[in-house]
């Protein structure tokens, strides 16, 4: 919030619990490739009903909203909720234009740790299927694929260590329309 402020632009900092904006149900239990089933405990998945009434106030005062990725379940528990999880959710709520995820890397790499520009849900699949990602980045694309099917138009994974030029083409868009071509495939 303090970066921000200091870069100029007026911020506010909340949390997920701060008017249920990061409203949560518990998630699930979680097999593992063991086959063990782990409880999660205070873990969870934001829901589409979360209310979005300040987060709008606060954009159209010219204020910057910086969240905490703390959700906040209908009884009032708090709960740890997966930041990018709760950003996807929270531009659909908003029917937000773009969706930037900020991780790590230079957006999606391919086999040979290069940047895809862009990629799809087929894409995507492959990727997965052949190890080429795994872990952190899976739980980014699954909530950029929940965002464009949520109507989020543009969604990118972009590397927060560089400068973020939010009209420019660094990064991996997540397109869902999108094949690409064959001779690119093969580097997936």
């Amino acid at each position: 919030v303090a970066a921000v402020n200091a870069a100029g632009r007026p911020a506010v900092g909340l949390t997920g619990a701060d008017a249920e904006i990061g409203l949560a149900e518990l998630a699930p239990p979680y097999r593992t490739n063991a086959g063990h089933v782990v409880q999660l405990g205070l873990v969870g998945d934001p829901v589409a009903t979360a209310p979005h009434k300040l987060l709008s106030q606060l954009v159209h005062a010219g204020y910057t909203p910086i969240i905490a990725s703390i959700g906040v379940t209908r009884d009032g528990q708090l709960v740890n909720v997966n930041a990018d999880a709760l950003a996807a959710q929270l531009a659909v709520n908003l029917h937000a234009t773009t969706l930037m995820v900020v991780g790590t890397t230079a957006g999606v790499l391919d086999i040979d740790q290069r940047s895809l520009p862009r990629i799809n849900d087929e894409d995507i699949e492959r990727l997965v299927a052949n190890g080429v990602i795994s872990a952190g980045m899976v739980a980014k694309l699954t909530s950029c694929r929940a965002a464009r099917q949520g109507g989020v138009p543009n969604v990118r994974i972009i590397d927060g260590r560089t400068s973020i030029d939010v009209n420019g083409g660094t990064g991996t868009i997540i397109d869902t329309a999108t094949v690409v071509p064959e001779k690119e495939k093969a580097k997936l």
